[in-house]
């Protein structure tokens, strides 16, 4: 997302003077940090931050708002994985990035190196890479010290800004400061326990320093079904005010709102008429308010293609009527002012993916405002504007499980007006995205490989792989079948494959379909007079939750979720089933009368048909630590049903 500051930058560069210095502008080298200083309780880490010093120093120049940035940082290297993973020292560069100061030495038991220039490299950036500028590290060894520091400038943000202080190495020291003019005040709130601020005051300097400081700072890992990010110490900082001006309420949601109501809709007439004859067109008369919308938002997504470009001309809606082409910003105005034409009442949320950083409901920052979405009081339901795939009730769902940013516009007298408030964007009910299976299985008549007819059926997220087939050319539609088709299974023959109702206009209308009928000879095995049958394997690969160290963080799951699958196995003709009890299995995550995650498979047994009845849903994404045995036990029933081989045998 975008926002003007424009006139928060005027009142700035009125309060600038002549030639600018900067805090750090001599930093050296840190000395005190050889051996010796390592902790007794990292001596057996891959490797460990001993210390690592961060400072933001935010200057008005004559020319704008700039943020002079200094990151130094010394690491023990103790394995050989480590010297692979730090022998480069990024320094991020592009775009209004300017590099000021760059050192980097190696410290072993022998002596000191320091790098020199012929030591950097740089990568070439494009549109979907950053451009880094790096220090080889060729003299790193295990059991050596790597240490570098670097000052960059930049043109400031002035949205604020969230910083993970934590990773999956630990850290022995941690200094991070805001700097800024004194007039210039700076809010922060620390997160999941990173200590709170020192105010400073530093004699002779007339500065505002908000001084962070922790010690032993503890790894934090990778888990799945986990939100590693949320989970990290954090800070969140922003500019809160500007006293030469009196201004006490900078960067706040109510001073915003108005601005992006503003943003989202038009007010000019000749565009209200253009959009008016749009929706005349669309012949929404008599249609209910859920397909009004819906045809609305397929038509600005079928008719206008979104570009990673945010000039102005993008966001004017009669340029977009002209060019076919808007901005993020465009498509929200185009829909937010077609909406507002159709008198459909509506909202404008902006929200963030929960995993980087749940939304904070006490600290107003404009970093959260990341992502657009449109709410529907009247059907309660949201479109996420952006997403070319989706439809009216599906949305990115990392945004959902989060809070957002609800604006709406109101009348107060004869002035209109924009009111906002922080809600929640709940997830939505298991049972809209399924993944339903029906399946039959026999033994070909030389009972030498195992035939199976498999219908798919999926709805919600699942169905979005459908949606795809609108935009692709003939080899990306062979690379999408070929996905589709490949079930893990060894030596699988796809002998038909159809589907039905491929194509985005389906989506959130009928369900996407797969049949498919294939063979293998991996899924049958033989074993003297007796043949096993891999059934299991028909389900697809599985996730699974089998660990050995303890798990440390919740579980936080993309969505919910629904999967309903029914079995039909044939047993051969002379033979029987001699371990059918094996496709009883059974886990719940609560009680099973309103179960929050639940696996059971179940059969019954008709002449020479088993038929195999699964159920397993997911109602809850979020599941506390304590539950954590009971959901990786519904998981790891799911992985122990793909493996489940039944063994026949001959009468």
């Amino acid at each position: 997302m975008r926002i003007s500051f424009i006139a928060l930058f005027l009142c700035f560069t009125s309060l600038s003077f002549g030639q600018y210095s900067y805090f750090y502008e001599n930093y050296e080298f840190k000395e005190g940090y050889g051996f010796d200083s390592i902790d007794t309780r990292y001596t057996k880490e891959e490797e460990v931050v001993l210390y690592q010093h961060t400072a933001r120093e935010y200057i008005v120049e004559d020319d704008g708002f700039f943020e002079y940035v200094l990151v130094h940082e010394i690491k023990y290297i103790n394995s050989d994985k480590a010297v692979e993973e730090n022998n480069k020292v990024y320094i991020p560069i592009g775009g209004s990035t300017k590099v000021l100061k760059e050192e980097c030495r190696v410290i072993t038991k022998s002596g000191i190196s320091t790098l020199n220039k012929k030591s950097i490299r740089e990568t070439e950036g494009d549109e979907n890479t950053r451009q880094y500028r790096y220090f080889a590290v060729e003299s790193l060894e295990k059991g050596s010290i790597v240490e570098f520091f670097y000052i960059i400038r930049k043109n400031a943000s002035y949205q604020g800004n969230y910083v993970y202080l934590q990773s999956s190495v630990p850290k022995q020291r941690l200094i991070y400061e805001i700097i800024s003019p004194s007039y210039l005040v700076f809010l922060s709130k620390s997160r999941n326990g990173f200590p709170e601020p020192n105010e400073w005051q530093v004699e002779g300097e007339d500065l505002n320093f908000l001084h962070f400081e922790a010690t032993h700072i503890p790894a934090i890992k990778e888990e799945l079904f986990a939100n590693t990010n949320d989970n990290k110490m954090q800070l969140i900082f922003r500019l809160g005010q500007n006293t030469a001006r009196d201004d006490l309420m900078m960067n706040t949601y109510s001073r915003i709102s108005d601005v992006i109501w503003g943003n989202t809709h038009t007010s000019d007439k000749k565009e209200i008429k253009e959009l008016t004859k749009i929706l005349k067109s669309l012949k929404l008369e008599g249609k209910e308010l859920k397909d009004q919308i819906f045809d609305i938002e397929a038509y600005v997504k079928s008719n206008y293609s979104v570009v990673d470009n945010s000039s102005d001309e993008l966001s004017n809606i009669q340029a977009i009527l002209k060019n076919k082409f808007c901005s993020e910003q465009g498509i929200v105005r185009m829909l937010g002012s077609l909406y507002e034409a159709a008198g459909i009442e509506h909202e404008i949320v902006l929200t963030n993916d929960r995993f980087d950083s749940y939304l904070d409901r006490e600290f107003d920052c404009y970093c959260f405002l990341r992502d657009y979405l449109i709410y529907f009081p009247e059907v309660d339901d949201y479109l996420q504007p952006i997403a070319t795939l989706f439809r009216l009730g599906l949305v990115r769902d990392d945004l959902r499980g989060n809070l957002g940013l609800f604006i709406s516009s109101t009348n107060v007298g004869d002035v209109s007006t924009a009111i906002s408030e922080i809600r929640e964007i709940p997830f939505d009910s298991y049972l809209k995205h399924r993944s339903d299976m029906t399946i039959q299985v026999r033994l070909s008549d030389d009972l030498d490989k195992a035939e199976v007819k498999s219908s798919r059926l999926w709805t919600g997220y699942s169905a979005v792989v459908g949606a795809r087939y609108s935009y692709v050319n003939e080899s990306d539609r062979k690379e999408l079948d070929d996905r589709l088709q490949d079930m893990q299974i060894e030596g699988m023959t796809v002998k038909r494959f159809e589907l039905e109702n491929e194509g985005v206009e389906n989506v959130g209308k009928k369900p996407f379909i797969v049949l498919m009928d294939y063979e293998s000879s991996s899924m049958l095995e033989v074993a003297g007079e007796a043949l096993i049958l891999k059934v299991g394997v028909v389900i697809g690969p599985q996730s699974q939750l089998y660990q050995e160290e303890k798990r440390t963080l919740a579980v936080d799951q993309d969505n919910n979720r629904n999967y309903d699958r029914k079995i039909e196995i044939e047993i051969p003709e002379g033979y029987h089933c001699s371990n059918l009890d094996d496709l009883n299995i059974y886990a719940v995550l609560g009680e099973e009368s309103d179960p929050s995650a639940i696996f059971k498979s179940t059969y019954k047994v008709e002449g020479n048909k088993v038929s195999v009845t699964l159920i397993e849903y997911y109602t809850q994404p979020i599941v506390p630590i304590e539950q954590y045995d009971a959901f990786a036990a519904v998981v790891n029933a799911a992985a122990d049903f793909n493996k489940v081989k039944l063994v026949f045998r001959p009468n």
